[in-house]
């Protein structure tokens, strides 16, 4: 119990409907942290991830703020660092020498939650996004095609899919992430970004950009082997029914298609890269500690105990959550779930991506949230590509050009 208190404190938790990681969570804070804090517990309070950062700003005005919240990086982080919503971390971080373990996560992961020099959280889960992609190793196997090649190209992809496509019965050769994760990796994957180096410029009418446009508007529109994007959200139950041959998307989720896959084998590979940016984006999620919360102490000792080798091995195995990011944790024996998995942590241990790029003025959600809505015009080809990405590039300039959040 904190100094004062004749009751165990109970920390009040701001998520997002995440079953098994809420679940391992809630496990945790009662096996683990209550014994160790005089009987605190973590009461659970579940929202959409769109509505979190409202919900906290109601709390804080009402005087009844959440301690801990789930943020996310491409999301509204930066907005709600700039405003101070989030506890800054360093003067406890210095405290309690922790520093010396916040190096061993995989370079990238930490600094992604570093706004304007301040750090505002360690990241118990992290992933370099969409730079994998999950293919039926059977089909594909079954048309002669084998994907061994690390360097293979964009147009070597795109015959694949043709080949691997069947319109006839509902088969199309990929589904392609269409939002801001999808987006920032195809764009890299072309050598270039969406937003230049300190966050002030759009970028996404760039050469490069313009080769990832163009090559998704093909596949879409003229090829026909990716699916329309507005019509599968989630590519894993078609990939199942071996209606998609291959899905870029992030590669820990292969843990949902061991238990969903029955009829063929699957398998993970890398997509293309033609530039010399690293393919993918680092994308991250922090349990963050509210600035307005009464127990910083207590909720700070919370975090660093989700944040141990152990728990990170735990949450892999048992809530099927995106991996604890150090060496330590993701190379585990306990960890390594099936070679997929050792597939996917190798390559991002070995050539870890960039962290997703933010506004420099902290708008990054709205950067995003406009990208994803104003491009789909151009897939449901409803406008002309050319006209969408030139309004989504003015509107992206005039949110950046926008005074800080």
């Amino acid at each position: 119990m904190e100094a004062g208190t004749t009751e165990p404190v109970v920390l009040q938790a701001l998520w997002v409907a995440q079953t098994a990681l809420v679940e391992y969570f809630e496990n945790y804070s009662a096996t683990i942290f209550s014994p160790q804090n005089d009987g605190a517990s973590v009461e659970f309070t579940l929202a959409p991830s769109n509505e979190i950062p409202q919900k906290m700003l109601s709390g804080i005005a009402a005087g009844d703020p959440a301690d801990l919240f789930r943020v996310v990086n491409v999301a509204a982080f930066t907005q709600l660092a700039a405003n101070d919503i989030i506890l800054a971390l360093d003067g406890l971080i210095d405290r309690d020498g922790y520093q010396a373990y916040i190096d061993t996560f995989i370079p990238g992961t930490v600094e992604t939650f570093n706004f304007n020099g301040v750090q505002y959280g360690i990241p118990f889960g992290a992933h370099p996004s969409s730079q994998y992609l999950f293919y039926n190793k059977t089909a594909l196997n079954d048309q002669g095609i084998v994907l061994d090649d690390p360097g293979w190209s964009w147009s070597d992809y795109v015959e694949v899919a043709k080949t691997v496509t069947d319109l006839d019965n509902d088969v199309f050769g990929s589904w392609v992430r269409a939002n801001f994760e999808g987006y920032m990796v195809g764009v890299r994957s072309m050598g270039g970004d969406l937003l230049n180096e300190d966050g002030t410029q759009s970028q996404i009418n760039s050469d490069e950009a313009w080769e990832f446009w163009n090559l998704l508007y093909a596949l879409i529109n003229e090829h026909k082997t990716t699916v329309q994007p507005t019509d599968v959200r989630d590519w894993k139950p078609p990939f199942a029914e071996q209606k998609i041959m291959m899905a870029n998307d992030n590669g820990y989720r292969e843990s949902f298609l061991r238990e969903m896959v029955q009829d063929f084998e699957f398998d993970t590979f890398l997509i293309p890269n033609m530039g010399d940016v690293p393919r993918g984006g680092l994308v991250g999620d922090i349990s963050a500690i509210s600035a307005a919360s009464s127990h910083h102490d207590l909720a700070w000792e919370w975090v660093k105990g989700t944040l141990a080798t152990e728990e990170g091995i735990k949450r892999v195995q048992n809530a099927r959550f995106i991996p604890l990011p150090t060496e330590a944790a993701l190379l585990h024996e306990d960890a390594m779930v099936s070679h997929q998995y050792e597939f996917y942590v190798r390559q991002w241990i070995n050539e870890p991506p960039l962290p997703a790029p933010t506004a420099g003025n902290g708008r990054t959600s709205d950067v995003f949230s406009t990208l994803q809505r104003g491009m789909e015009a151009a897939w449901l080809a409803t406008e002309p590509l050319t006209d969408v990405v030139n309004n989504v590039d003015k509107e992206i300039q005039d949110i950046l050009d926008m005074p800080s959040a």
